[in-house]
């Protein structure tokens, strides 16, 4: 019903009766993490997972609030807990290959992104995320076909025709780099990376 401050009043008084109810502890977490009070969510998932780790996948809960606080190293240390327990969480393997591309350990993002795909081929912003690992580390033919598999999933993600165009353009494909500035602006000349584009295209 989405009445968060109710619901948080309810769980505080079940986890005070029993302090022992880790999936008191982890809905508890849940609604603070709804009220974006992500201390106290933080708090109340430790306590659920010292109580029974296997709650719901709260290792992953932890590790999304460590990963919006900037902490990757504390995330990656709870979605591997998470992955001990549950291998076939394709979510748990993406907020794992979010924190690896974040630490730059693009070889380990680049092995996580393809397990989500694995169990979820048709998850777009995966793939479109493993095109930027490609592209981080050079591997550029590679990003192209992310990029185009992320276009057929999604014609509307228009930042994967940037993406593609800037690609095309350190393999030297300046053809095909400017074909695809150009569609880019053409689908959205008001997008992030419009100006860029711009730029770029000029100097073809």
């Amino acid at each position: 019903m989405g009445e968060f401050k109710k619901a948080r009043k309810e769980l505080r008084k079940a986890v005070k009766l029993n302090s022992d109810l880790a999936i008191g502890h982890y809905e508890l977490g849940n609604v603070y993490s709804m009220l974006q009070q992500g201390e106290r969510a933080l708090k109340s998932f430790h306590r659920a997972s010292a109580l029974n780790p296997y709650t719901a996948n709260v290792n992953t809960k932890i590790a999304e609030i460590y990963a919006n606080q900037g902490k990757y190293d504390d995330a990656i240390r709870h979605l591997k807990r998470a992955l001990e327990t549950d291998t076939g969480q394709f979510m748990t393997y993406y907020h794992l290959a979010n924190a690896y591309q974040n630490k730059g350990m693009q070889e380990k993002a680049i092995h996580a992104y393809q397990q989500v795909l694995k169990m979820f081929p048709v998850f777009f912003t995966a793939r479109y995320n493993l095109g930027l690992v490609f592209k981080e580390v050079g591997e550029h033919e590679r990003a192209i076909v992310e990029f185009q598999e992320t276009l057929k999933l999604n014609p509307k993600f228009h930042t994967a025709r940037y993406q593609m165009a800037i690609s095309y353009l350190e393999l030297g494909n300046k053809k095909e780099a400017k074909e695809g500035f150009k569609e880019y602006l053409d689908k959205a000349p008001h997008g992030e990376m419009a100006g860029d584009a711009k730029n770029r295209l000029a100097k073809l």
